[in-house]
């Protein structure tokens, strides 16, 4: 409206009989032509009003589309509550860990939940945690729960998965289950084992001595340990000083006692070079010499096994320093075979030179559980 105003007030003002004369120029404006303004500024004021509602039309529309657009993001950012366990009590105790310990639901990754000692309740390990990487390691904590609590039982470690993608893993020891979890290291793993008692969890005597596995063909407990014993570096008559190097790994074996309710290990008992030969059918002690080394202790154990300690001296070299190299030989009394150490040697090394594991065998890694009974041939 305003223009249409300002319009004809130039229009009159013209009509008012306004003359300008000067240089033979006269201007006068007539009726016809004030209407014809008017109907200029009518058309103009029309297409404003028209754009401005096509304007406040596109606003419009889009604010519609925005706001389609904010529910839609707003839908697709909701996530459905995560779900807990498969059935009644596995829902109840993993709920009972995420409330009392604050932990995030995603993160409850694995579980093992039941009667887990047979007593008619329900007990559970968990691990909650990061998801495992490419190294087949994860990152996190691992808990026990039951009805009457919760409890973390190793926290904030890294953890090596199974090659199923397990980080608990289950032993049948026939009266009890052994549940483990590994602990990785650079070099090593070290198993953390439990029982269920009670519905209590308690750390078996086996627990974080090696890394825990059943060997094949056999029922025994199997933990490869692992020692800095390969060589011995040392200025004779400074033994007391010498410098350990080499990482091994060997294997020492335990069982489950079940009138004891607690675990074993098969002691060593210390037998001469002729019940060796015996044993392994032929003259292996002399083989041993004839490859200039010198026999040392041999052990037979009670479940068949039975472990040869044999070394080499080299040296004083310059620096006055003798270096010793200990090997071992493992033989399977029930198998009649001597054990795959997957020696580093070359492929047609005989079967006892490829059955060392490295180091020295001891006659007891647990002294306090080990049992020195003879094998029952």
């Amino acid at each position: 409206m305003k223009n249409r105003v300002f319009t004809r007030a130039i229009a009159v003002t013209a009509a008012a009989a306004l003359c300008v004369t000067g240089c033979g120029i006269s201007w006068s404006v007539s009726d016809e032509d004030i209407i014809e303004s008017e109907e200029e500024a009518s058309d103009e004021a029309s297409q404003d009003v028209s754009e401005e509602e096509d304007k406040k039309s596109e606003e419009d529309s889009k604010k519609d589309k925005d706001n389609e657009s904010d529910a839609a993001s707003s839908a697709s950012t909701e996530k459905e509550p995560v779900k807990l366990g498969n059935n009644a009590d596995e829902e109840r105790l993993l709920t009972k860990l995420v409330e009392e310990e604050d932990a995030d639901p995603e993160d409850v990754r694995e579980y093992i939940v039941g009667d887990l000692d047979g007593d008619g309740t329900v007990e559970g390990f968990v691990y909650v945690g990061d998801e495992f990487d490419e190294y087949n390691e994860c990152f996190g904590c691992i808990y026990f729960v039951s009805d009457k609590k919760c409890e973390m039982i190793c926290d904030d470690h890294i953890f090596r998965v199974s090659e199923d993608s397990k980080v608990f893993g289950q032993l049948d020891l026939g009266k009890r289950t052994l549940f483990t979890f590994n602990e990785s290291y650079t070099t090593e793993t070290m198993t953390h084992a439990y029982i269920v008692k009670d519905s209590s969890s308690v750390e078996a005597s086996v627990s974080k001595i090696g890394y825990i596995f059943q060997r094949e063909g056999s029922d025994d407990i199997c933990i490869s340990v692992g020692m800095y014993d390969h060589e011995e570096d040392y200025e004779p008559g400074k033994e007391e000083e010498a410098l350990w190097l080499g990482h091994t790994w060997k294997n020492y074996y335990f069982y489950y006692d079940e009138n004891l309710d607690d675990f074993r290990e098969y002691g060593g008992y210390e037998i001469s070079e002729e019940e060796l030969n015996q044993i392994v059918g032929f003259d292996l002690a002399g083989e041993i010499r004839a490859k200039g080394y010198t026999l040392d202790a041999i052990y037979e154990r009670g479940n068949g096994i039975v472990n040869v300690n044999y070394s080499i001296l080299e040296g004083p070299d310059a620096d006055g320093v003798v270096m010793a190299t200990y090997e071992n030989v493992s033989y399977d009394q029930k198998q009649q075979r001597f054990l795959d150490a997957d020696y580093y040697g070359s492929d047609d090394s005989e079967p006892w030179v490829k059955s060392s594991f490295g180091g020295v065998y001891v006659p007891a890694i647990r002294e306090n559980i080990a049992t020195y009974d003879r094998y029952s041939r």
